[in-house]
């Protein structure tokens, strides 16, 4: 609260602040869940801001998110929160659908934990309930994947990047904008799928699926952008909402326009586009319905 105030007090006095991420905590099921929050810096908190739940790939860790997304100076520059929620384990990891490889923890309700934690930011922050947004990379891209299916009625629209539809039973109680970002030449979730350690589906079936769930009834409208990463997006004429794919054709496991945080051979960011852009862009066209 202090902070806050002094915070507060500079900024009526015109002097720049740079307000540093918080850390936050809870107890929920028996366990101990984490998290960072980053505020813009013309957060008041009177004035309702879209809040983005941004969730880190498998071994990571929020702290790691932070800097490997780069989505911090995009929230400062239009003026959004962020959350970072750590997952649980060692290594840490989210229960995102059926993927034993990474799930041994089956009773960790993580989608239940995220429900919670967007009470608890609802109850801490000023958040416009209705552009509550989800985005994921990796394992954390599966989380957010499940998030549209399990949590629609209170997730607006949904962002992955090299993630994965891991969900067998995926019933959103109202359509889910969707944008999914995916290297060809991805090394650890492969696009075109991979049935020999584990059953991952190829990437286009993802978005296919989730254009059936959302009855998009034209597309794919194709562009390749010049630095040769290709859209394709499908919609509902009826509702508008969107199904977007970006295929970039460059870097690997990697948040494209992030920053790499372990090996070079597995985890190089693409420059042919900037996912902060693109998932922030998308976010804006598509707030939940009143």
């Amino acid at each position: 609260m202090l902070k806050r105030i002094i915070i507060t007090i500079l900024a009526i006095c015109g002097w720049v602040v740079l307000k540093a991420d918080e850390n936050g905590s809870f107890e929920f099921q028996g366990l101990k869940r984490t998290y960072i929050v980053h505020t813009p810096p013309n957060y008041n908190g009177r004035e309702r801001m879209a809040l983005i739940i941004n969730m880190h790939g498998f071994a990571a860790n929020a702290k790691t998110h932070v800097r490997m997304s780069q989505m911090n100076p995009k929230a400062d520059s239009e003026g959004f929160i962020i959350v970072y929620p750590n997952g649980t384990g060692w290594p840490k990891r989210w229960n995102a659908g059926y993927l034993r490889i990474w799930n041994e923890k089956k009773k960790i309700d993580d989608v239940a934990f995220i429900n919670t934690l967007i009470d608890t930011m609802i109850a801490t922050y000023a958040i416009d309930t209705l552009r509550i947004y989800a985005a994921g990379f990796s394992n954390g891209g599966m989380m957010a994947h499940r998030l549209g299916c399990e949590l629609s009625h209170r997730i607006a629209a949904i962002a992955s990047v090299s993630g994965e539809l891991m969900v067998k039973d995926c019933e959103p109680s109202r359509p889910m904008p969707v944008i999914h970002i995916h290297p060809r030449h991805d090394p650890v979730l492969p696009y075109y799928g991979d049935k020999r350690m584990y059953p991952l589906p190829p990437i286009d079936s993802v978005m296919l699926r989730w254009v059936r769930l959302d009855s998009c009834n034209a597309g794919p409208d194709s562009l390749r952008i010049k630095s040769g990463a290709l859209s394709q997006v499908w919609t509902n004429s009826s509702t508008g909402v969107e199904v977007v794919l970006w295929t970039v054709e460059n870097g690997n496991h990697a948040w494209p326009g992030g920053e790499g945080i372990a090996l070079p051979t597995v985890n190089r960011p693409s420059k042919e586009i900037n996912a902060n852009d693109l998932i922030w862009e998308f976010f804006l066209c598509h707030p939940m319905a009143k």
